[in-house]
Order: structure tokens, then sequence, then C-alpha cells
């Protein structure tokens, strides 16, 4: 689990990006704290204008990040999540999100636990349980976080309480459930409206006062990553292309891909619209109109 955090000095608006395990991907700005002290966070005047935040097993740590030339230093600073001993070899960093108004970083884990952990200091502030498998992933809005997990829950949260104040569960959906594919949820993303998941039940939308789904959408076969961007909705999963909707469920672009599965999207609007489109293969896709591929990147060649 990577996230690379970009800025220019210790008191500014720094962007991430996140690339995870069955992931989505966000593009929110934060803040970055003047003192960073705790857990072998350095202080501000030894922090780089780049760096790297890694989620391993266990822990979240962070690295110098040279984004002239490409170049990871050494690592800077580790924070140790507070991990049971009954999930110590599988307490695995699946997916970080960045809270950018509150400094808070948080993190889905593989004990079936979400940890937020302060960029102020280092310190894990709060510990959110309630699912019963392994979280896939993380996605906030306006002080309200959803977890997508392998229990086949969606699970919605207060970010200021640590019990959940809702539950979602598409496969109990008969409209929505695919039972040969699994009641897992892979991904999620919200609004301050809405809330879109999917994994082995079909993609659907959700509003998020009344909980409940207004449309599903025709995405063929399962799904890792979604997301919102402009007046559209993005799904992508185990398939070569990656999909827009309107909020109604119909088509509004098809991408093709180089990759059988999407595992990965990152997109940004300001200051120049762009999206990168990975999974499993060694190319990346990229579009600047979101609506078809333009360049195809090779990561790796032999």
């Amino acid at each position: 689990m990577l996230q690379n955090i970009k800025a220019p000095n210790p008191h500014f608006p720094a962007q991430h990006r996140s690339d995870c395990n069955l992931f989505g991907d966000r593009d929110p700005r934060c803040r970055q704290a003047p003192n960073r002290t705790a857990a072998g966070v350095p202080p501000a005047g030894e922090m780089p204008s780049d760096f790297l935040i890694v989620g391993l097993n266990g822990e979240i740590c962070g690295y110098h990040w040279n984004g002239k030339n490409g170049t990871i230093g050494k690592r800077t600073w580790t924070v140790k999540l507070p991990a049971s001993t009954e999930y110590t070899d599988i307490n695995e960093v699946n997916y970080l999100w960045l809270d950018k108004e509150n400094e808070v970083l948080y993190a889905g884990c593989g004990d079936n636990v979400m940890y937020a952990v302060s960029l102020e200091d280092g310190r894990v502030i709060r510990q959110y349980q309630g699912h019963k498998d392994y979280i896939h992933c993380v996605s906030g809005s306006a002080g309200k976080i959803a977890t997508a997990s392998e229990d086949g829950t969606v699970l919605l949260w207060d970010s200021r309480q640590t019990t959940f104040t809702g539950k979602i569960e598409p496969h109990t959906n008969q409209a929505l459930n695919r039972s040969e594919f699994g009641k897992w949820q892979g991904t999620v993303s919200i609004t301050e409206d809405w809330l879109v998941c999917g994994g082995g039940p079909r993609f659907s939308l959700w509003h998020l006062r009344s909980l409940e789904c207004t449309t599903d959408f025709a995405f063929p076969d399962r799904l890792h990553v979604s997301g919102f961007i402009d007046d559209a909705i993005y799904a992508g999963g185990d398939c070569r292309n990656l999909y827009q909707y309107s909020f109604n469920g119909d088509v509004t672009a098809e991408i093709p891909l180089s990759t059988p599965a999407v595992y990965s999207v990152v997109q940004q609007t300001e200051p120049n619209r762009f999206m990168a489109i990975a999974g499993a293969a060694s190319q990346i896709d990229v579009c600047t109109n979101f609506s078809y591929r333009d360049i195809v990147l090779n990561a790796y060649k032999k």
C-alpha cells in the first residue's frame, strides 16, 4: 500500500496518491503540520519536500521521495499499528485514505479494523471496529467515512465515533446479489449525499440519508475500484474496460484498457485533467479527458 504526498514546504497544501490492493484511488489535499516528532516522524525542518507513505504489515512508514528523478530515499518515520496478537501475521494495510481538513490518515487493515493516525504527531488516535473480515477499501467525505470489507458489508462511520452509524449489505438485495462471485465488497466511494460500492454483488448507487439503493449498474464482472468524477461515476475491475456511468445507470464512456483487470485509478481535475489506470499488466493507461485513452506507458520491459 503506497501513499505519495507531494509538497513544496512544511506548511503547505499537499497532494497524495493512493495505490493499494483491490483498490481505489483518491486525490484529496491535506495540510502538513509544522511539527512531527512522535512515532519517529521528523520535525518540519527535516521534512523533505516530497515523501512517500507506505502501508506494510502492522505499520505505516514514510520515505524520502524525490519527484524530479523518481528516486526513493531512506525511511524517515514509522507508525506501529496496535493489532492484537491474533492478527500479528495478517495485519496488512490494504487501503489508505487521507482526511485533508483534519490531517488524519485512515488505514483499512487485515485485522478487520480501520485505524486513524494523526499526521500532527504520528499517534493512532482511534480504532474503528465492526467488520468481521478484512477491509478492502476506505472512502470519506464531510466527516463521514465508509469502509468496504470481505465480510460483504459496507459500514458507515462518523469520524468522531468508533462505532459504526450505518450498514449496507448489498448481497442481501436480490437485484444485486451475484452468488457466483461471492458477497465481498471490494470498493466504496462516497460524497456528501451518495455512495457507490461493489465487489461480488453488482455495482450500485445508494442515497446516504435513506440508505436505499437507487441504481444498479450493468458492470460485467467483479469490481475493485470506483469513484465520482464531474457528474459521472466510474468503475473498474476484472474486465478490459473502465466504465463511466450517469447517476441513472446509463453508460457514458467505455475506455478500452491494456490490462485484463483494473486495481488502481488515479485522477485529478486541477490544474490539468488527468487519469491514470493500472492493474494486472505492466502497462499504465493515461487519459486526459476521462473519455478515451490517450497514452499507454510501459512500466516494465525486459
